[in-house]
């Protein structure tokens, strides 16, 4: 079994003593998207330093100018900077906590920030010599990749610490490492959740996520647990793989760490979050920061947030929540009675929110032209599969018609008495198509409905059977159609939808002639009504 559960238990029996006194707090949080020349640019590592710069200011008790937060800079600048910091708490005195995340590219042995490097060791070795009673590494470290970015799993080996070495090697009491995956391992980030998923889900859970115990504070092993678990979760589905966080710990006492408390602050609100959804808590609006996430099956449903507004979008199995919510310092609010707009998931994809696409079913009727200069129309039945995304939908359709017309004529006939009369005949015509399509289309939802734009190429085999008096054969042959669509879609549920298609195109057939046979392209209007499930 993997190591990665007793892991937890053994950090969760680190803090099992009451607090030890209020220390006064410092903390830096590096982020840089860039690394070396070769390595793709990273979305989120910026964003990843400001979150937990954030959550720490606003929960941990990290004010002023003791929170320093370096965007994109070199490793001269955070080594610099680092130095500086621990002079500062050598100076002010006392007892301190020092605080360290970063998130960018790293490979094995070095951060990567942009063109410079900054070994590993080297910053595990500034961590160490602080002054300050209680430190905290936390390395979120990346390499490269596309929607998913690979993140290159840093870790500070676990190495065997004698008692008597940490009080020669470490002055204070206590350093704890965190990285975002083990040592064989890449961390990653997602687009999805705007960051990678080990600061996401630790920011998370520092705003009350992970209060298992529900005594509104958040302390080391809580946020541990909830952004591995998380973590693992979240990644075990993914192309790269399944990502274990890990940590390393050397304590010279045991007293309980809290990193974050939500219960007493009262600059901050609380939204109480129902049960059997998963919510997502953005900053102002759904364009802004993503604050925190709470899945369905989570114990813990209240988080800590800064006002005036949040947006909030729960999913359901099938449909999103949304609504914007004011938050009054100091005030809970129950989510619950919120009054939610309900949006299927299509249109979602549609906004570039929540799922990346959707998948549908529909089956329906079809009307059509005849493919003869005879008239008539045609009737048929159609199924079909539609994959939307964001820019666009994909759909595949495979139906059949039938059609035919009756067109009065002429024959020879010879009578009983042996001399020759003419009699009025009728040439009936049965017209039978088996057509697979494939099409493209753009959605524009407008109120209660969405107008589709698109186009659409099928093959068919077409096949022709006649009834009169002479003689004729039947006949079959491949055809091909080009169409331009015009799509009314109007949902019913969040799941089932109804549509209604109106095409306009061309069959490309080959028809019999006087000398032989002859491509003829042909108009033909047809029109669809279907009825859908998305899946």
């Amino acid at each position: 079994m993997n190591s990665f559960f007793p892991a937890l238990m053994a950090l969760a029996l680190l803090f099992v003593v009451p607090p030890a006194r209020a220390d006064t707090r410092y903390g830096l949080f590096i982020g840089n998207n860039l690394g070396l020349s070769h390595e793709t640019p990273l979305r989120w590592a910026e964003t990843d330093a400001r979150r937990i710069h954030d959550v720490m200011r606003e929960l941990g008790d990290l004010g002023g100018d003791r929170a320093v937060v370096l965007l994109g800079e070199n490793a001269s600048v955070v080594r610099t900077t680092l130095i500086r910091l621990n002079e500062r708490i050598r100076q002010d005195g006392g007892s301190a906590t020092l605080i360290v995340h970063y998130s960018g590219h790293a490979d094995a042995k070095n951060l990567h920030l942009g063109e410079t490097t900054l070994p590993i060791a080297e910053m595990e070795s500034l961590v160490r010599g602080s002054a300050a009673s209680f430190r905290l590494l936390i390395l979120d470290a990346c390499r490269s990749g596309t929607l998913t970015r690979v993140k290159g799993g840093v870790v500070v080996a676990p190495v065997p610490v004698r008692a008597n070495d940490l009080v020669r090697s470490s002055p204070a009491e206590g350093v704890v490492f965190l990285t975002a995956s083990a040592r064989d391992e890449d961390a990653q980030e997602s687009d999805a959740i705007r960051g990678s998923f080990f600061t996401h889900y630790l920011a998370s859970g520092l705003r009350g996520a992970a209060d298992i115990d529900s005594d509104g504070a958040i302390d080391l092993d809580e946020a541990f647990r909830f952004a591995a678990e998380h973590t693992l979760r979240a990644t075990s589905t993914s192309a790269i793989g399944p990502q274990h966080p890990t940590f390393r710990h050397e304590f010279a006492a045991r007293n309980t760490v809290v990193l974050t408390r939500y219960g007493t602050n009262q600059r901050n609100g609380r939204l109480v979050l129902p049960e059997g959804l998963t919510w997502f808590v953005f900053n102002s609006n759904a364009d802004g920061p993503l604050l925190a996430e709470v899945q369905r099956d989570d114990r813990a449903r209240t988080v800590s947030v800064r006002g005036p507004q949040v947006f909030l979008r729960g999913r359901a199995p099938d449909a999103l929540l949304e609504a914007t919510v004011d938050v009054i310092p100091g005030q809970v609010v129950n989510v619950a009675r919120v009054q939610f707009r309900r949006l299927s998931y299509a249109r979602l994809v549609r906004k570039g929110g929540g799922p990346d696409s959707v998948h549908a079913l529909e089956a329906g009727y079809r009307f059509e032209g005849t493919l003869n200069e005879g008239g008539g129309q045609m009737h048929g039945a159609v199924i079909g599969y539609v994959h939307e995304r964001a820019d666009f939908s994909l759909f595949a359709r495979v139906g059949f018609a039938l059609g035919g017309f009756t067109r009065p004529g002429t024959a020879g006939i010879r009578s009983d008495d042996g001399g020759g009369s003419a009699a009025r005949s009728e040439l009936r015509t049965t017209t039978h198509v088996f057509e697979g399509t494939l099409g493209l289309r753009r959605a524009f939802d407008v109120g209660p409905m969405s107008i589709e734009i698109g186009g659409a190429a099928g093959l068919a085999w077409v096949y022709q059977s006649f009834d009169w008096v002479g003689e004729a054969p039947d006949r079959h042959a491949l055809a091909g159609r080009i169409d331009g669509v015009l799509g009314i879609v109007v949902d019913v549920s969040e799941t089932i939808f109804a549509r209604v298609d109106l095409m306009a195109g061309l069959w490309l057939i080959e028809k019999t002639v006087t000398d032989g046979t002859q491509l003829t392209a042909l108009f033909s209007p047809r029109a669809q009504l279907s009825l859908g499930v998305r899946l």
